[in-house]
Parts: structure tokens; sequence; C-alpha cells
């Protein structure tokens, strides 16, 4: 005949209170304070637009090293081309005399000659150093290839390029091809990506951590913790 353990009343009660804490809501000191979810909410919103507007950097990025041979632009096919593909180009190409400050440089613009669906691809060209313009160049272009039906960045070029070049297409699709830039050359971007995913890790840690209750029996004394 098995014996039944009698608890003690001071022990019986310790127990209670510690189950009775692990019940309870959270005290007010150790839940997140609402800066803090505000926070991690911007954080998180802002994470979200960062990503949807450099997705498209991201993916070219990634994107394999060997370019696309698209040939000699006077004889060019009509025909869709890839967009944010790695293009290579070769012909002659006429430079629009406009320029255009970026963060880093200054470039200058070109059009394709020879065909119409060369004069349908725009050539961005960086280290526009001075205001000369250069009449026409040829040689091969090689670098990322932009459908602009969509890309507002390029919109004053754009409606410069139709508006004083007889040769611009009025419809269609429209490219820029921007010589000099392969994959793996704006490294900015994977690691401002990695940045915003630290950023949230680092937000995610901080609400668990403070949300995680600590328990304490009421029987154990101050001396007992230390």
């Amino acid at each position: 005949m098995s014996k039944t353990e009698k608890k003690s009343p001071a022990s019986a009660a310790a127990e209670d209170n510690f189950f009775a804490a692990e019940e309870a809501p959270l005290p007010r000191s150790q839940r997140p304070p609402v800066l803090s979810l505000l926070l991690s909410g911007m954080v998180l919103v802002l994470g979200v637009v960062w990503l949807i507007t450099i997705r498209e950097d991201l993916s070219y990025f990634f994107r394999g090293q060997q370019a696309t041979d698209l040939g000699l632009a006077d004889k060019l096919e009509k025909k869709p081309l890839g967009h944010n593909d790695y293009v290579r180009i070769e012909g002659i190409a006429r430079d629009m005399c406009i320029r255009a400050e970026l963060l880093a440089d200054t470039v200058k613009y070109f059009y394709l000659l020879g065909s119409e669906m060369g004069s349908r691809i725009l050539i961005e060209v960086a280290g526009a150093e001075d205001d000369s313009c250069l009449g026409a160049v040829d040689r091969v272009f090689q670098g990322r290839l932009l459908n602009l039906a969509d890309n507002q960045r390029y919109a004053r070029v754009l409606s410069y390029y139709r508006e004083h070049f007889p040769a611009a297409p009025a419809t269609g699709e429209i490219y820029l091809l921007q010589d000099g830039h392969p994959p793996r050359s704006a490294w900015w971007v994977p690691l401002a990506t990695l940045a915003i995913l630290i950023m949230w890790g680092l937000h995610v840690w901080m609400l668990w951590r403070r949300r995680r209750p600590r328990i304490v029996p009421d029987d154990l004394s101050e001396g007992d913790l230390s």
C-alpha cells in the first residue's frame, strides 16, 4: 500500500504562487513599451519598402557574368529584349549632348544608329568630365539593359530623345543600356539588404527578450538569488 506524501503548507503555497505567476499577465515593467513597438513597426515597413525598391538591383547583382551578345546594332532584329539583362552590343552611337549628375559620377547619353531596333536602345556612359559633344562613337557597349516602359527615373531623357531626334520611335519599347555596369558591380545593394535584415533580427530579439518573464517563487529570499 503506497503512502501519500503530504506537503507542508509553506511548500504548497510556494508551488501555487509559482504556477500562478506563469499564468498571470506580464507586469507593466516587462511589457514592450509603445515606443519600441512603433519603432519596430517602422523598421519593418521601411525594410519592406527598401526590398521592393531594390528588388531588380538585387536580382541583377546575382546574375551570371556571361553577357548576352546582341550582335551588331545595324543588323539587330526587331524583337523584344530582356529587361534587367546583362548584354553586349556593337555599333555606332550618336551623342545626344545631354549630361546628368548621379551620386558618384556624371553620365552622358547616346542612341544607336543603323537599324530601327537599334534606335530603341539608349546608352548611358559614365565619365562625362566635360560638356563637349562627341558626335558619334563606334565601339562595343556592354552592361545592364533596362526597359524604360515603367521607369520614371529616365522619363526626362526619353522625352528629350523623342522631341529632338527624328530617329526616335514615337511608340513602342525603348531600352537603356548602362554601359560598364556588369553584375557584382554594385556591392552596396547586398550590403544594404544585409543591414536591413540584421536590424529586423535585432528588433525581434529585443522584443522577445523584453516579453520573456522572469519568474521567482515567493519563498526565495534575496540571499538565495545571489
